[in-house]
């Protein structure tokens, strides 16, 4: 795994928790649901870096993986809003 961006220190720990739930199993639901609301904090939080690392590492990765695509499109949604 890429080295996490340099950041404040809650912006990393919401970072690993949408990571963590990324590589959750498929029927750990609440992995899930805690990275859905981590990367929601890291948008009001505006923790831009983290927002580009999730975009960089979920997009463009198995479409078949239909959470990692959910949270590609919802951090580039975010990071549209930022900007």
């Amino acid at each position: 795994m890429a080295e996490l961006p340099k950041t404040t220190p809650e912006c990393q720990s919401l970072l690993r928790i949408v990571l963590k739930g990324a590589n959750a199993n498929i029927f750990d639901e609440g992995s899930r649901e805690a990275a859905r609301v981590a990367l929601q904090r890291l948008y009001k939080k505006r923790c831009t870096k983290s927002l580009e690392y999730v975009v960089e590492k979920f997009c463009g990765s198995n479409i078949l993986d239909t959470f990692r695509v959910e949270l590609c499109k919802t951090a580039t949604e975010y990071l549209k809003k930022l900007s």
